[in-house]
């Protein structure tokens, strides 16, 4: 498990790559959307 220390804690990185992979996809959504309205 991959995991970031910040202050002695260990914080998950899984975590904030599943948000910042649903923004993208969110995002790409959008884009997609506005390109074929």
């Amino acid at each position: 498990m991959i995991s970031l220390a910040v202050g002695g804690e260990p914080i998950p990185i899984i975590e904030m790559s599943v948000v910042i992979l649903i923004i993208g996809v969110a995002m790409t959504i959008g884009w997609v959307g506005l390109l074929y309205r």
